[in-house]
């Protein structure tokens, strides 16, 4: 599988001006944006959709009909940006902080092209010792033409308020029982345990996804009284914004290649 985070998308220098909080500035390299088209389209219609289960159909009613009942992938413009806004985050979280993204929610979305509630995402990193804190991390995404400063600062003040662990931990325990990983799905449980051994620790992680190029994409967050709040902020700038997330969706998608 492609690492898109070697191949697509490098870090530039942090801003030693913004030191209240981790930061961490994507750069495209466009020249390989066509050579990584087939490896994103591919892992969005798997966050989407559990392709065993697609094959399945597949040898059942053939291409045309399972793609128009089964494909969970949006058609509305603004979910299909905030779905590529979360999917982004998750790849970063896994592939370069070694995060553990154990289920995949937009498989579940009773409704595919309206947003689901609760956090964008969690990703967890578990611990086998009691002396080494199992880690969970909150993530918010937000994929924008131009970068809102207002709702960007927003949506920081929103995880900075809510430091409850998150309602949706509920959802993936139980999302991974019905995979039959039971040990993992009571180890998602664990972090609500107050009475655990084990120590739990809390990160939160913002994607920022935007059309312009902003001079200080993380000035608004900089300006916040983050207090003990464990914040990692990304930006990255894609041209051709929509066009490109919209193409990306559109990919006809042959499951056998996944």
């Amino acid at each position: 599988m492609v690492n898109l985070f070697e191949s697509w998308l490098q870090k530039a220098e942090p801003n030693p001006d913004f030191n209240t909080f981790s930061h961490v500035s994507l750069v495209e390299s466009a020249d390989n944006r066509a050579e990584v088209t087939t490896a994103l389209a591919h892992r969005i219609f798997v966050y989407h959709n559990d392709p065993e289960e697609f094959r399945e159909y597949v040898e059942k009613w053939g291409y045309g009909e399972t793609l128009k009942q089964l494909n969970s992938r949006p058609q509305k413009d603004r979910t299909r940006k905030g779905n590529f806004g979360e999917i982004l985050a998750c790849e970063y979280l896994s592939s370069v902080e070694n995060f553990d993204i154990p289920v995949m929610r937009f498989r579940w979305n009773p409704n595919p092209d309206e947003s689901m509630r609760g956090e964008d995402a969690l990703a967890f990193k578990f611990s086998e010792s009691e002396n080494e804190p199992s880690e969970i991390c909150v993530v918010e995404a937000k994929v924008q033409s131009t970068l809102n400063k207002t709702l960007t600062g927003k949506a920081v003040r929103v995880q900075l308020g809510d430091r409850k662990f998150p309602r949706s931990i509920k959802f993936v325990s139980s999302h991974l029982r019905q995979q039959g990983e039971v040990e993992k799905a009571t180890a998602v449980m664990e972090f609500l345990n107050s009475l655990s051994p084990f120590i739990h620790t809390r990160s939160d992680f913002l994607m920022l996804v935007t059309g312009n190029q902003p001079e200080n994409p993380f000035e608004v967050i900089a300006e916040i009284e983050l207090a003990d709040m464990q914040l990692t902020a990304t930006h990255l700038h894609l041209s051709d914004l929509s066009e490109f997330i919209n193409a990306l969706f559109e990919v006809e998608i042959d499951v056998d290649l996944i």
